[in-house]
C-alpha cells in the first residue's frame, strides 16, 4: 500500500496537450487571419483596378467630346445638354464600360463638361466621374473684306471682286464691305475700276502685314493648321472635289464620308456633307481646277484655280493667288499674304468671283473650331463630391 501511495503521489499532469492545443489555435487565427486579409488585399486590389478604369473612361469620354464637339454645337447649348450613354470597347473585345457627357452652360463663351464613366465586373461596380471648363473660341477675320492681301493684285478679264454681302445658307446679306482690303492701294490695279466694288471698293490698311494677316482674333494660323483635316504635300493638285456620301450599315442612314481627301463638303447643303467643314491645308503650292468645297483652306504657297472651282469659307493664301479660265467662285473671305512681300503679284482673270460673306466665314469658323479648357485648373474630378453640392450645375445629380 505505501508504494501505491507513493506512485500516486508523485505523478505530475501532463503540460504537452495544453500546449499543442495552444499552439494549433494560434496557427489556426494567423492562416485565418492571413487568408482574411489576403482576400481583403484582392477585394482592395480589385475595386482600385475597377475605380481606375472608370477614371480612364470618364477621362476619355471628356477628351473624346471636347475632341469632336464643334463651336456651333456648343453654342446650341441653352442651358445645359445630356447626352446619352455611350459605350467603350475594351482592346481584346466585348465592352469594357461606358460613359455619359452632360454640360452646362456657364456664360456667353464658358461651359462645364462633366464625364461620369462606369465598369462593372460581377457584382462590383466603379464610377468616376470628371470635369473640365472650357471656353469657345470666336475666330475673326484680319479684316472684314472679299480679299485682304500684303502686296500686289490685278484684277483682268471679267473677274470680280465684290465686297456686298453674299448671306448664304439660313442668312440674309448683311452690310456691304470693302472690296479688297490693301497693305499699299497704290499696288491695286483694276484697270477700268469696275472689276473690284464694295463700301469702299478699296481701302488701305497698315496693319495688314504677314503678321497681321496671321492673327484671327483668339486664334493663330499655326492653330488652323494643327487642327487642318485634309493635307496636300508641295506641288499636289486636286480637282473633282465633291460630297461623299455612304450608308451606315448598321442605322442603314446616309452618312458623310471623310475619309475621302477630296470630300470638302457640301456648300449646297442638300446632303449627308452639309456639316463637314474641313480645314484643308497644302503645305507648298496647290494647283485646284473643277470641282466644289467649304470651310477653311490654307495655302502654304501659291495658290491656281484655272476653272470651274468653287470654295465658300476662308481661304488663306501665304504666297500668291492666281485665277484663271471661267468659273472660278470664292464665296466668304480671301486672305493672301504675299510671301510679305510687297513686290508679290496676284492676278484674277476669267470670269473668276471673289465675293464676301460673312454668313459663310461664321459657318467655317464655327463649325471648325473647338472648345478649349482653361488654361489653368480646368480640370476638377468630382468623384468624392457630395451629389447635393453638385446640384446647382448639374440638376440631374443623384
Amino acid at each position: 500500500m505505501t508504494t501505491h501511495a507513493h506512485d500516486v503521489g508523485n505523478r505530475r499532469d501532463g503540460f504537452a496537450l495544453p500546449i499543442a492545443l495552444l499552439a494549433m489555435m494560434i496557427i489556426g487565427a494567423l492562416v485565418t487571419g492571413g487568408f482574411y486579409a489576403s482576400s481583403q488585399e484582392s477585394r482592395i486590389s480589385a475595386s482600385t483596378d475597377l475605380a481606375s478604369e472608370a477614371f480612364y473612361i470618364a477621362e476619355y469620354g471628356l477628351e473624346e467630346t471636347l475632341a469632336t464637339w464643334r463651336n456651333a454645337q456648343f453654342q446650341a447649348v441653352a442651358t445645359e445638354h445630356a447626352f446619352g450613354t455611350t459605350a467603350v470597347a475594351a482592346p481584346g473585345g466585348g465592352t469594357l464600360g461606358d460613359y455619359d457627357i452632360h454640360v452646362r452652360r456657364i456664360g456667353a463663351q464658358l461651359f462645364l463638361v462633366r464625364s461620369t464613366g462606369r465598369v462593372a465586373a460581377g457584382s462590383r461596380t466603379a464610377r468616376r466621374r470628371v470635369a473640365a471648363m472650357v471656353r469657345t473660341l470666336e475666330p475673326r477675320l484680319p479684316a472684314p473684306t472679299a480679299l485682304a492681301i500684303f502686296g500686289g493684285l490685278t484684277a483682268g478679264g471679267s473677274s470680280l471682286i465684290r465686297g456686298d454681302d453674299a448671306g448664304g445658307p439660313g442668312c440674309l446679306p448683311g452690310d456691304s464691305v470693302a472690296g479688297v482690303t490693301a497693305f499699299d492701294s497704290t499696288l491695286i490695279h483694276d484697270g477700268n475700276k469696275e472689276r473690284i466694288s464694295g463700301a469702299p471698293p478699296i481701302v488701305q490698311d497698315a496693319s495688314l502685314d504677314t503678321a497681321g494677316l496671321s492673327a484671327f482674333g483668339a486664334l493663330h494660323l499655326a492653330d488652323l493648321m494643327a487642327s487642318a483635316t485634309r493635307v496636300y504635300e508641295p506641288g499636289e493638285a486636286e480637282s473633282g472635289m465633291a460630297p461623299v456620301v455612304t450608308t451606315d450599315t448598321l442605322l442603314g442612314t446616309s452618312v458623310c464620308d471623310t475619309s475621302v481627301r477630296s470630300n470638302w463638303g457640301d456648300p449646297d447643303g442638300l446632303g449627308a456633307c452639309a456639316d463637314e467643314f474641313p480645314i484643308i491645308h497644302a503645305k507648298g503650292d496647290l494647283h485646284l481646277k473643277t470641282g466644289k468645297g467649304q470651310g477653311i483652306l490654307i495655302v502654304e504657297g501659291d495658290l491656281s484655280a484655272s476653272g470651274n472651282f468653287d470654295f465658300y469659307g476662308v481661304v488663306i493664301v501665304l504666297g500668291e493667288l492666281e485665277t484663271t479660265g471661267t468659273g472660278n467662285h470664292l464665296e466668304g473671305s480671301v486672305i493672301v499674304q504675299g510671301d510679305g512681300r510687297l513686290d508679290s503679284e496676284s492676278t484674277t482673270l476669267g470670269s473668276s468671283l471673289v465675293q464676301y460673306s460673312r454668313c459663310r466665314v461664321d459657318r467655317a469658323f464655327n463649325a471648325t473650331m473647338r472648345a478649349r479648357p482653361l488654361a489653368s485648373r480646368s480640370w476638377v474630378d468630382l468623384t468624392a463630391a457630395a451629389p447635393g453640392r453638385l446640384s446647382a450645375a448639374f440638376p440631374d445629380e443623384n
